[in-house]
């Protein structure tokens, strides 16, 4: 297990290293510090009460929408306490975060998570948006490797985590709300 960690942590530093040690621009930097931004999550409550407004079965889907998220969060809380990895700008030298990050510890992304699981609700949703939503959310996850705040295995954790909540949502809200009530 140790070895698999290490191995890990180097796959980690030198994509980190490539992707932070190129390209550091100042329009680059405001562009990832926007997308890094965007899934902040202010604005995810009014996004997804908007998207079950405009649903044939809005409850189910307000239902899914809230269950995704506390999922996620106590997912995300969890794993992070259990964890505690460092950030990569405490761990390897000559790393400067460009963000300063909302918690002590690395390990999963939150961003991404949140991320995932509203372009996994969207797709879900309208399928049309597959494409956009998932790149959308794959830019929220590279910024945060670009700021420094994250490794790339943080990032995909966290994807995989919004993935997987969103889904966990959308089956217990299946469970919950009859497809008949309207």
């Amino acid at each position: 297990m140790i070895a698999l960690s290490q191995y890990i942590l180097k796959w980690d530093s030198l994509v980190l290293a490539s992707l932070t040690g190129c390209c550091r621009r100042d329009q680059t930097i405001r562009a990832m510090r926007w997308l890094s931004r965007a899934a902040d999550g202010q604005f995810y409550p009014v996004f997804l009460v908007l998207i079950s407004i405009l649903q044939d079965n809005r409850w189910r889907i307000l239902a899914a929408c809230f269950i995704s998220f506390a999922f996620e969060l106590a997912a995300y809380k969890l794993i992070k306490q259990a964890v505690k990895r460092p950030r990569p700008f405490q761990q390897l030298v000559g790393l400067v975060n460009l963000v300063a990050p909302k918690d002590v510890f690395s390990f999963p992304s939150g961003h991404t998570a949140g991320a995932f699981v509203v372009a996994t609700i969207v797709c879900i949703c309208y399928s049309q948006f597959l494409i956009p939503g998932y790149f959308w959310a794959a830019l929220v996850g590279l910024s945060r490797i670009y700021l420094g705040v994250h490794y790339p295995s943080d990032v995909a954790a966290g994807a995989c985590l919004g993935i997987i909540s969103a889904r966990t949502g959308f089956l217990a809200a299946s469970w919950l709300i009859p497809q008949t009530i309207v």
